[in-house]
């Protein structure tokens, strides 16, 4: 078999993938218009992410994340740090933004994520900076730390698919996100990337001073499946499992959870090892039909050198 009309020659299947189109190149353009005006809705009482902060955005006004009507971007550039899956040769077009809505205490990128670090960005300054990525041969679009400008994010994707954006977008995250926010996205986004932090309210607590983390993690999971369907090698798409669940000392469910482990760990590769629990039963279903071919990717980051602006 060959993927390039009229040449023949034989070629493992496993290293043939099929030709991509973005979810979102699927979408009504006016669905996507409606999607921004109910998310910039979102910033007038703030409900973008599990903090609920009630304030008015669109008016500069901020809480938690110290973000206003604009998203903040630290640094944008094509990421090779990424797994091999998302970097590929051309690197991941990764898009940091600033300010987390989270504190948590082991955080390798604290200078942007509890800092004002880079420059406030209109949709359409993001778009340009989605576009340049693109121009620059890079093979996805990475959003990092989108959880609290899921709004803004939604609006420049919008401004970016009007003007020539094709590459899939790829969602990555610490899972502390919204589930209305999350439906917003659904059908713009390719692969979900969330790291699963911890099992216990009192470590989450001490540790990202969000005791309720547990619950919305898992939420937030459950609706990301539910929207791509779980990651596998075996669809010859750009993406593959990070199968380490969580950090062994701080995450580890508590005795009888195991129900709640499979439920998280039905995003990762099903059939494979989970690396601090043992072996999780094969057998998972995709997502909802129509939804082959993009993934939930879960798992804790192990230590990589911190970005470079």
């Amino acid at each position: 078999m060959s993927g390039i009309p009229g040449l023949k020659f034989d070629v493992d299947p496993r290293f043939v993938m099929d030709d991509f189109r973005p979810s979102y190149l699927q979408l009504d353009p006016r669905t996507i218009k409606e999607r921004v005006s109910a998310g910039l809705h979102e910033l007038e009482d703030c409900c973008a992410c599990p903090r609920d902060c009630h304030v008015n955005r669109m008016a500069g006004e901020t809480r938690v994340c110290h973000t206003g009507r604009h998203a903040r971007v630290a640094s944008a550039f094509p990421h090779f740090g990424e797994e091999d899956c998302l970097r590929g040769w051309r690197g991941s077009g990764t898009i940091f933004f600033s300010m987390c809505n989270l504190r948590c205490v082991f955080c390798q990128n604290w200078d942007i994520s509890q800092q004002a670090s880079g420059h406030e960005r209109s949709a359409g300054e993001i778009a340009d900076i989605m576009l340049d990525l693109q121009s620059m041969g890079c093979h996805n679009i990475n959003f990092v730390t989108p959880e609290h400008v899921v709004p803004q994010v939604i609006e420049a994707i919008e401004d970016a698919i009007r003007r020539g954006l094709t590459l899939p977008i790829v969602y990555n995250t610490s899972a502390y996100d919204s589930i209305d926010s999350l439906r917003l996205l659904g059908g713009l986004i390719d692969i979900y990337m969330p790291d699963f932090k911890f099992w216990h309210r009192e470590s989450a607590r001490r540790l990202a001073k969000a005791k309720d983390y547990p619950e919305r993690a898992r939420e937030a999971i459950l609706e990301m499946h539910r929207q791509v369907g779980a990651a596998s090698i075996r669809q010859r798409r750009p993406c593959a499992p990070r199968c380490a669940c969580t950090p062994p000392r701080y995450a580890r469910p508590a005795r009888g959870n195991s129900g709640d482990l499979q439920l998280a760990c039905r995003t990762c590769l099903a059939g494979h090892l989970c690396e601090h629990h043992g072996s999780i039963p094969a057998g998972v279903s995709g997502g909802s039909a129509g939804q082959k071919g993009r993934a939930t990717l879960l798992g804790h980051r192990s230590p990589a050198p911190k970005h470079r602006a």
